[in-house]
């Protein structure tokens, strides 16, 4: 992780959140080349317009991206440049992040402000998660047939 862009510079109200997006996109590509764009599954409206992918909106979902931080913290694959712009304060909001006990015996995380993190679990999961398929039409999509056929078999039992 070399750079977690949080905090906005300009006034919004005479800028506009939408053209600080785009800025800091455009900033980002021709800094760091980043051509692949994630958007939380609360901004799923956004994603077209901003040419980016929807990550998997449930908790499920979440639990999933947990698990691929994870996977890429504990194989060496997720480092933190620890003077880069707004990378201690994510790395000091992943810190925070826990779970507890809820009162059904349930484990659940416990998130507060954790805007960052969720970016970053958001760009693993473009990173490292399950391939998806454009959908151009309103047609069914199926899986490939496995080519087998099962014929029904009678069993007899003899008293």
């Amino acid at each position: 992780v070399r750079e977690s862009t949080f905090h906005i510079e300009k006034p919004l109200e005479s800028y506009g959140v939408d053209n600080w997006i785009w800025d800091e996109r455009d900033r980002l590509v021709r800094t760091w080349k980043c051509y692949e764009w994630a958007v939380d599954p609360n901004e799923r409206f956004l994603a077209k317009s901003f040419k980016a992918t929807g990550v998997t909106y449930s908790q499920l979902g979440r639990e999933a991206r947990v698990r691929l931080v994870w996977n890429r913290l504990d194989s060496g694959r997720l480092l933190f440049d620890k003077n880069g712009p707004g990378v201690p304060e994510l790395y000091e909001e992943m810190r925070r992040i826990h779970r507890r006990k809820q009162k059904d015996g349930e484990l659940v995380y416990v998130r507060d402000k954790d805007d960052r993190t969720a970016a970053l679990e958001d760009a693993i999961e473009i990173l490292d998660g399950i391939q998806r398929r454009e959908v151009t039409s309103l047609s069914a999509v199926r899986g490939e047939a496995t080519g087998r056929r099962y014929r029904r078999q009678e069993f007899v039992s003899r008293v």
